[in-house]
């Protein structure tokens, strides 16, 4: 069975590693549940952390739901919005 590679992006020394930050870098690969990031960054599903960093980037338009009619559907996912796309594609170049 062949090992599934790690995806990653390098971006300038200048750019902060919270929590945000990693969110939207996990997003730039594909689109997310909320468990499947908790995982990734191994923060406790229920953590405040969590919770308030998705809410900061939906309000912030970086990223957004993959269900925009149903917030709280169990099939919810999170993708990066053009916006979240292009400000990662910044903090890559140079």
């Amino acid at each position: 069975m062949k090992k599934k590679e790690t995806q990653t992006i390098e971006f300038k020394q200048s750019w902060p590693q919270s929590v945000e930050n990693k969110i939207l870098s996990l997003l730039f690969f594909e689109d997310m549940s909320r468990k499947q990031l908790s995982d990734k960054l191994k923060i406790v599903l229920k953590a405040n952390s969590l919770r308030a960093a998705i809410t900061k980037l939906i309000g912030a338009h970086l990223i957004e739901y993959t269900f925009p009619d149903k917030p709280n559907s169990r099939f919810q996912k999170y993708r990066l919005t053009k916006a979240g796309h292009d400000l990662l594609l910044h903090q890559c170049a140079g």
